[in-house]
């Protein structure tokens, strides 16, 4: 009886695994794109912009740096995610965020809100893995 229940039990690990496994890819997913999100929010708030530019396609990197370095005394106090709405498609996403800062040399606390589209982009190389990107320009700001 007892072997019974070891088996029984292996078997029940086994389906558990199997289901999850089966899952993985679209968790998968899903999380790269929160951690993208997630990532290039931080890199804003620290002022990594060129961190934060890789995150955008190639065409408005130039643009983003120029802008955000056109701007003397720009401090950025916090970046808050307020939304990760679905797209059209499953490889789309608005991304709402706010940004808190203020500009020297006054201390008046501002907000603007950011919306910006993310979509993924599957390379045609073999050895590369999709990856999700901004695929809006940056909004003006301040």
């Amino acid at each position: 009886m007892r072997k019974l229940a070891g088996w029984k039990g292996m078997a029940l690990v086994f389906a558990t695994l199997m289901t999850a496994a089966c899952t993985m890819p679209m968790m998968e997913k899903e999380n790269q794109f929160e951690i993208a999100v997630r990532d290039y929010l931080q890199k804003l708030r620290w002022q990594d912009n060129h961190g934060a530019a890789l995150y955008m396609k190639e065409e408005f990197r130039e643009d983003f740096l120029s802008r955000m370095k056109d701007i003397p005394g720009l401090n950025i106090v916090n970046v808050t995610l307020k939304a990760m709405e679905p797209g059209s498609n499953e490889d789309e996403y608005q991304v709402v965020a706010a940004i808190e800062y203020y500009v020297m040399p006054s201390l008046s606390l501002r907000e603007k809100e950011l919306r910006q589209k993310w979509v993924i982009i599957r390379y045609e190389e073999w050895n590369r893995l999709p990856a999700w990107q901004i695929a809006t320009p940056f909004p003006e700001f301040p």
